[in-house]
């Protein structure tokens, strides 16, 4: 299907589903200018329960340093269902410039999707500061200025049946795949071949 190139953000303050149907994905772009480079944020969850299936959310900007993909704030829930995260990126100028694919402050529970070359100052593919779910799904090559090319994780974090692969960050010790500093638990689940920084790194 044709991409939905946004001009703007989607804020959401309300319980909403956004699915792309059984059969096929919807693309939502921040590539507002269609030039293969992402110009806005693509979701902002504000307040609500929130749940997405089928989608695939790409080129990702964020100018409001958290979140290119997906930013949760601590008002929201999102459940996450068979979706696709890739190429989104913040600034990642400053140390506020986090996650890449996703920014959560809030409840997030993901199945059954990927996060893909995903880009910020920490936590390339997913910056968690909330309490989120991880389950069946792949973070790969996922990079990190800083710390967590895969994740960073600040909150409560769950990974099961999961796979993080190929990601990186800054230097030894900065968790190319998983930088944790708070509560971490892992069920069957693979972190390998990081790049660079060490698969898991935990200073807690």
């Amino acid at each position: 299907t044709t991409p939905i190139y946004l001009s703007r953000p989607l804020v959401i303050t309300q319980n909403l589903t956004i699915t792309g149907g059984q059969t096929r994905y919807v693309t939502l772009s921040g590539d507002s200018n269609q030039d293969g480079q992402g110009e806005v944020q693509v979701f902002d969850l504000q307040s609500g329960s929130v749940e997405m299936r089928n989608l695939i959310i790409t080129h990702g900007q964020s100018t409001s340093n958290k979140g290119a993909g997906i930013h949760v704030s601590s008002q929201a829930t999102l459940i996450l269902k068979n979706c696709q995260l890739r190429n989104n990126q913040t600034r990642a100028i400053y140390s506020t410039d986090n996650g890449g694919g996703l920014f959560n402050e809030g409840t997030v529970n993901i199945q059954n999707s990927t996060f893909y070359k995903n880009r910020a100052w920490d936590g390339g593919g997913i910056y968690n500061a909330g309490t989120l779910t991880l389950v069946n799904s792949t973070i790969a090559e996922g990079s990190a200025k800083n710390y967590g090319g895969g994740i960073h994780n600040v909150g409560e974090l769950k990974i099961n049946n999961s796979t993080l692969a190929w990601n990186k960050a800054k230097a030894n010790n900065s968790g190319g795949g998983i930088y944790n500093s708070a509560r971490l638990e892992l069920t069957n689940t693979l972190i390998a071949r990081s790049y660079q920084g060490g698969d898991c790194y935990n200073s807690s």
